[in-house]
């Protein structure tokens, strides 16, 4: 049986593991910036600007990896 898929015709934009891995990092930087806030026995300030550096940090980090991904040939063993 086909299930419908609502955004199956639909053109993605970026790379689906270099977008999980941009997501994870922002959603990293938000839970260390409000534990930093909300946890009276951490001795560290919260700052939006960190958030703001820390997601630009893992957007740049994701596509630098994709971009790396790109070039390789297919089929190259990402290991040793």
């Amino acid at each position: 049986m086909r299930t419908l898929h609502p955004l199956r015709h639909v053109r993605r934009p970026c790379h689906p593991p270099s977008l999980f891995a941009a997501a994870t990092g922002a959603l990293f930087a938000l839970i260390i910036e409000t534990a930093q806030a909300t946890v009276p026995f951490i001795s560290r300030l919260c700052d939006t600007d960190d958030l703001i550096t820390n997601t630009l940090g893992a957007c740049a980090g994701a596509a630098l990896g994709a971009l790396i991904l790109r070039r390789l040939p297919k089929g190259t063993p990402l290991h040793r």
